[in-house]
């Protein structure tokens, strides 16, 4: 949070947190190489990859599903 520059002098001074709110989204990977290291460096042992795209375009996009 930081403070808006002031308008004009009678303009109180107001905070602002900037952008809107949204929820985290989970961090996508464009290949399984990248996913399994990241998986690797997280210290996560119990995960499966799952693909957030159709069976049928050639574009991949990898999702790190924990599995419990």
């Amino acid at each position: 949070m930081y403070m808006r520059k002031r308008t004009n002098k009678n303009d109180k001074w107001k905070s602002y947190t900037g952008g809107r709110n949204r929820k985290a989204r989970p961090k996508t990977f464009k290949n399984e190489v990248a996913a399994h290291a990241y998986a690797k460096e997280q210290g996560l042992n119990n995960y499966s990859l799952e693909n957030l795209r159709n069976a049928d375009t050639k574009d991949k996009k990898y999702r790190i599903f924990l599995s419990s």
